[in-house]
């Protein structure tokens, strides 16, 4: 960030950072234990793709308001309130001792409100203050931090829910966000300064809306993003069901989840380094391609090890389509639109994922857990289809192929 008045900019991107990562990791836990409750009230895919749709919504429909909130209101003091009300949904599932699936929606839904809340902060913070050269290495490190909370806590929740419960690590989860919350509040006051040197964040919001469907070398990425993640939110609503109910795994549901979150992590950390030497298109279209495969694996399953690498799998291949779509769609804006265009990217995202929660979800129901994934890898070939149209080289110099 730039030097204001008598801000530290380390200090300040450091306590930005620490706490993107710390609301991270409570997201990543309570991903797994608001599936872990459901299942342990005798709910099934519906129900979880009903509260995955849930917490995704206010991310989907809200970036606009968000954004104008973030631009007329305290940063600082929206960052630590979206905080603790974080901390404060996570506790109230933690002392209901068996939750009905319309609290853990409502809790899920204020979820989503307060995430919203708290990234339109952080990047409202970044769009006005940090400077030209290095927007584009502050988003990054940014979302980097996001996802190495996400992929912890969504290990830490997996690992230890055997043990010691959902409950108790919503408790754990709501300390976490306390601790962000602490974290923001020190925070100089600078950070709630707006220099008119660029828009608004929510008219930023508003015109990389625009460019993702207008300009085409986006919106063949956009397409891209879109479909993979209608198929992650299908699929997140069915694994726990499927892996318990219809493989039977038990106990061994524990170590399939926690490969496939190694594997998550794994692809997190090598492949911006692999999109370097191979290229982008190339590694877009494997990626949406092993996707069906990954699907059709686990639907043929017959147990712990087949599932485990058709799920570990899913979520590389998953978070390669990501990595590149944000890497190659930051890079062919604009310095000033690369902060916003994440999140209207994600508000996007966020629609796709919801909607394929709740009717992969819905769907399951009627059909069952295995028929579901396979229905769910045709939709995925047509992400793979999709991905054929990147490889036909469009005109115009910004859409040049780079490695």
């Amino acid at each position: 960030m730039n030097r204001t008045h008598s801000s530290d900019p380390r200090t300040e991107r450091r306590r930005m950072w620490w706490a993107q990562f710390l609301c991270a990791l409570g997201q990543g836990m309570g991903t797994v234990l608001i599936a872990l409750t459901l299942i342990g009230g005798s709910h099934g895919p519906g129900a979880i793709g009903l509260c995955v749709a849930a917490g995704l919504l206010p991310v989907a429909v809200g970036a606009g308001r968000a954004g104008r909130h973030a631009e007329r209101r305290s940063r600082r003091r929206t960052l630590v309130i979206s905080q603790l009300a974080l901390a404060g949904v996570a506790a109230a599932l933690a002392l209901d001792g068996s939750p009905r699936l319309g609290l853990v929606a409502v809790a899920a839904f204020g979820w989503g409100v307060a995430r919203i809340a708290f990234d339109a902060s952080c990047l409202s913070t970044l769009h006005h203050l940090v400077a030209d050269e290095r927007l584009g290495t502050a988003a990054r490190d940014l979302t980097g931090q996001f996802h190495a909370g996400y992929i912890c806590g969504l290990g830490l929740a997996a690992a230890a829910a055997p043990g010691l419960g959902p409950r108790s690590l919503f408790l754990v989860a709501a300390a976490v966000f306390a601790a962000g919350a602490i974290v923001s509040a020190g925070h100089h006051p600078d950070i709630d300064l707006r220099p008119q040197a660029r828009l608004p964040l929510d008219h930023a919001v508003a015109q990389t809306f625009r460019l993702l469907w207008g300009d085409r070398p986006l919106r063949a990425l956009t397409m891209a993003g879109l479909l993979a993640s209608v198929i992650a939110g299908g699929a997140g609503a069915l694994i726990l069901p499927y892996l318990r109910l219809d493989l039977g795994l038990g106990p061994k549901v524990q170590p399939v989840f926690l490969l496939g979150i190694v594997a998550l992590g794994v692809t997190t950390v090598v492949a911006p380094r692999l999109i370097r030497f191979v290229p982008w298109k190339s590694a877009l279209v494997g990626a949406l391609v092993a996707q069906p495969l990954a699907l059709v694996a686990l639907a043929l399953a017959h147990g712990a090890r087949e599932a485990a690498i058709g799920y570990a799998a899913l979520l590389g291949a998953g978070a390669l389509v990501g990595l590149v779509v944000n890497v190659r769609r930051a890079g062919h804006v604009h310095g000033e639109l690369r902060v916003p265009i994440g999140l209207a990217g994600g508000a996007m995202n966020a629609r796709a994922g919801a909607l394929g929660a709740l009717l992969v979800g819905v769907s399951a129901i009627p059909l069952g857990e295995a028929h579901a994934y396979l229905a769910l890898a045709a939709i995925s070939l047509v992400a793979g289809l999709a991905a054929l149209v990147l490889v036909r080289a469009p005109t115009g110099a910004r859409w040049a192929e780079s490695t």
